[in-house]
């Protein structure tokens, strides 16, 4: 059996809605990352405040600001990610279409030619 184009597609298409699942996934960690550090620096301030050794801040700042790059990077690559997904729903729904007019052309020929009479004189 051959593939098609849409079955191409379609498989192009999970694969799609499989990374971004993955994405999201990463992303969402990251994004606890990121205020698991917000608190970790603001009880260190307020340890701080208190006389208290509650530990570094400024490398727990400088942990909090690589995590936001990286949140950020990772919310661009799932937008484009989506974006790209959209396009391929598109391309697989259009093959599809294009596969059943084929279908449809194949079998109106086939009816056309078999249900003709010959002209009469």
């Amino acid at each position: 059996m051959e593939l098609t184009e849409k079955d191409r597609l379609g498989t192009r298409l999970l694969a799609l809605n499989l990374r971004h699942f993955e994405l999201n996934r990463e992303m969402e960690q990251t994004q606890i990352r990121v205020r698991q550090l917000e608190s970790e620096i603001e009880d260190a301030r307020l340890a701080g405040f208190l006389g208290e050794n509650g530990g570094d801040a400024t490398s727990l700042t400088v942990a909090l600001e690589a995590e936001r790059a990286a949140l950020e990077r990772r919310k661009a690559t799932v937008e484009n990610v989506t974006e790209i997904r959209w396009k391929a729903r598109v391309q697989h729904a259009v093959a599809g279409l294009k596969e059943r007019k084929a279908a449809q052309e194949r079998i109106d020929g086939v009816d056309d030619g078999s249900s003709e009479e010959p002209p009469s004189p």
